[in-house]
């Protein structure tokens, strides 16, 4: 609890505006102001524009077209390509309540539980876009302002002000008005371009990492000693009904043609097969946080992981009295993390050095396995001929998942660990590129934090 006199009382009644971290940083912009430039977003100038209401158009995504951008999509301080949906040049053009970015313009998570926490600068291969109702955009002059500004509002001093903002009106939320008041300190041209390259660099180091990782599906094939599969069409088909009666299951989703096509390529291996039961332990360890209300866990839940890099890009630290009833299982370091949601197949994970003893939500299996390097398991989840056979064994309806006993039932090739060493080293190759990614990036934000720390001494 904490008093406020009423002379600094603005148009907000919300006590959590008033907080003193708040008003601390508001005083410390104040003094930034009296030593160097310093603007609103607005007078950079920049251009605030958010998608105004528009009815649901998840039924017109489509393969390719108009890249559709949605608060998921913005993680390490770009815009992810692996979830990216798209829309069609009419939508694009003709509705008039979806606001529009281009490459270099900012994103911003308007609303939803990450409320201006994720931002990120359009990548160079999105030359336009459109953006959810949950979405703020910025468009600022050039690129390097657009890199500084979003590096800026990635420090303490440009999350107290957007976190500050947070209407706590219904769903919490931040105004497109008090986004446009943001003020950012404008240090000197030189080095906004090192903040910029910092930026540029980390995102290429991004790149390669995507593009290692997507060679890795043809190396783990060439391991296995399997041509290029080709999945027949899964539109039209038939089933006798042997295999449903054997099978048990008389959804057709689950006799599409590439699930079998799959098990016909894994049968082509040179290598035996096995069941997952009989190869790997899926962990039994849990813990209940709840029995020590006052320690504090890092934990690591399905949308912490990039569906692009399969990096943990980001954990919670919370109270046992806090944390989710789903947050139980124990994580060791080369541990891989399955996702048991049919829609959150791609967040495969490997756990490093730094989460080991953490916990991890329930809605992962977390697997091990001494036949296996820990980097070719996770090649192994991360590849079509694992994912489809779990894609194809879940169930329900509003959320397909996998249980337990479908998940063991599932084939994996006995794969010698001295033949699993070139997957382990694109592996480990894309995970060095990521950390440097992230090393470009903390040092681009600790830079200009405390350059502007500088300032207020």
């Amino acid at each position: 609890m904490h008093e406020v006199s009423s002379s600094i009382v603005l148009d907000r009644l919300d006590p959590s505006y008033y907080e003193e971290e708040y008003l601390e940083a508001e005083k410390s912009l104040d003094l930034i102001g009296k030593l160097t430039k310093i603007k609103n977003i607005e007078d950079l100038p920049g251009k605030a524009k958010s998608s105004a209401f528009y009815e649901s158009i998840a039924l017109d995504y489509k393969e390719a077209g108009v890249p559709f951008i949605r608060v998921a999509d913005i993680n390490e301080m770009t815009v992810s390509e692996s979830d990216l949906v798209y829309v069609s040049e009419e939508v694009f053009r003709t509705n008039r309540s979806i606001a529009h970015v281009n490459d270099a313009d900012i994103v911003i998570s308007k609303g939803g539980a990450t409320t201006g926490r994720r931002i990120g600068v359009v990548p160079h291969w999105i030359k336009r876009a459109c953006i959810s109702r949950d979405v703020i955009g910025i468009s600022l002059p050039d690129r390097t302002i657009s890199d500084y500004v979003m590096v800026f509002l990635n420090t303490t001093f440009g999350q107290r002000q957007l976190l500050r903002g947070i209407s706590q009106q219904a769903q919490p939320h931040l105004e497109l008005e008090y986004v446009k008041r943001l003020r950012v300190p404008l240090l000197d041209a030189r080095f906004r371009s090192e903040i910029s390259h910092k930026v540029r660099q980390s995102f290429r180091k991004r790149e390669q990492a995507r593009d290692a990782l997507a060679a890795l599906e043809q190396e783990l094939l060439r391991v296995l000693g399997i041509k290029e599969m080709q999945f027949p069409d899964s539109v039209h088909f038939e089933i006798d009904n042997l295999r449903i009666l054997e099978s048990g299951r008389f959804d057709s989703e689950y006799f599409r043609p590439e699930y079998k096509a799959i098990t016909d390529a894994l049968r082509s291996s040179k290598y035996p097969l096995a069941r997952l039961s009989k190869i790997m332990e899926i962990s039994e360890k849990t813990i209940e946080p709840a029995d020590h209300p006052d320690t504090i866990y890092k934990y690591v839940e399905l949308a912490d992981v990039s569906p692009s890099t399969n990096e943990i890009v980001d954990w919670s630290e919370v109270s046992g009295h806090e944390a989710s009833p789903r947050a139980r299982m124990l994580l060791a370091k080369g541990d891989v993390l399955v996702p048991s949601l049919a829609g959150s197949l791609d967040n495969v994970a490997l756990v490093p050095a730094e989460l080991d003893g953490a916990i991890g939500s329930t809605g992962f299996f977390v697997v091990r396995s001494s036949q296996f390097h820990s980097e070719f398991l996770f090649a192994l989840f991360r590849s079509k001929l694992l994912k489809k056979q779990i894609e194809q064994r879940t169930s329900g309806t509003i959320l397909a998942a996998i249980g337990r006993d479908c998940f063991e039932d599932i084939l994996v090739p006995l794969v010698p660990k001295p033949e699993q060493q070139q997957v382990c080293e694109i592996v480990r190759s894309a995970f060095q590129l990521i950390s440097e990614m992230k090393r470009l990036q903390l040092e681009a934000k600790t830079e200009l934090h405390e350059r502007i720390e500088t300032l207020l001494k």
